[in-house]
């Protein structure tokens, strides 16, 4: 089978770019991943409503009930699989917020040496303005979800969707830039933050990769240079003179502070210790695991 390598342009419709923005966009592309390749049997937010209607009562429950052993372990197994998605949304959180992310990539397989797919996303780094808060700048629903269907549906992924993958195992990488020390002396990332470096490994010929590469074009009747929406910016501003505070990256505008060279920067590969074990359900006769 020849090797398969798709490049595809997405476009970001907000006026200004976050790091916020970009984890609701990639944790977006994360679960609409993980339902479209089969490792999860309904959306992500049906899959997480179903789950948290089980509570742990019901598991110790059904321990001394007349409950089905199978369903038992399908809904621990299900439960697994749901709290390994939550733990890395939270991980790409963190990363965003204490690194500077260049690259990142979800890689679905047995290992992480032997993907069978790879989905690799190109961050617009130098677009994204880091003296905002994200939470006065997020990107409408309706944008993200029209953002998420031109991907889904684009059809030179046609050749990857028409076929069914099976149930594995899905893990996560980061391209991750450092900055010179002087800047930035406490960009170390979160102990909360479950990654550990690696050497950089190119998928094998088999696995199929796609290059999803984002965009952001900025709105040319705004001067954001000029822009002041976040009442904090001042402050933020104040903060990173001193070198005070966790969040010294907020403070600066990677486009506009000529302090920040990005060439000069150093880029590293992280692996998450969250792997997402891909879930299904398997059939119980008289027994319904969802109910």
């Amino acid at each position: 089978m020849p090797s398969v390598n798709v490049q595809l342009n997405l476009n970001i419709g907000v006026d200004v770019l976050t790091a916020g923005s970009m984890v609701e966009v990639v944790n977006a592309i994360l679960e609409s991943l993980l339902y479209q390749r089969n490792q999860i049997p309904f959306v992500y937010q049906t899959y997480r409503y179903y789950v948290n209607k089980w509570k742990e009562n019901d598991f110790k429950q059904a321990e001394c009930a007349d409950l089905n052993f199978q369903v038992q372990r399908q809904r621990s197994n299900a439960k697994n699989t749901k709290d390994s998605i939550c733990a890395m949304r939270r991980v790409i959180d963190e990363a965003f917020k204490w690194k500077l992310v260049k690259t990142l990539r979800f890689l679905f397989g047995g290992t992480v040496f032997t993907p069978k797919e790879c989905y690799t996303i190109h961050i617009p780094t130098d677009d994204i303005l880091r003296n905002h808060y994200s939470e006065n700048h997020r990107i409408p629903l309706s944008k993200l979800n029209g953002t998420l269907l031109s991907l889904l549906t684009h059809e030179d992924l046609y050749s990857i969707f028409s076929h069914n993958l099976s149930t594995t195992n899905m893990y996560l990488e980061f391209e991750l830039m450092d900055y010179p020390a002087v800047l930035l002396p406490n960009s170390s990332p979160s102990p909360r933050c479950k990654i550990f470096p690696k050497d950089f490994l190119a998928p094998p010929p088999s696995c199929k990769e796609v290059h999803i590469h984002i965009h952001h074009k900025r709105n040319n009747d705004i001067d954001y240079t000029r822009l002041k929406c976040c009442k904090e910016l001042n402050v933020f501003e104040d903060l990173v003179k001193l070198n005070l505070g966790e969040n010294d990256l907020r403070g600066t505008d990677l486009k506009d502070n000529s302090l920040l060279i990005l060439e000069e920067s150093n880029s590293e590969w992280w692996e998450s210790e969250i792997v997402v074990r891909g879930f299904k359900e398997k059939t119980t006769t008289g027994f319904d695991m969802w109910s």
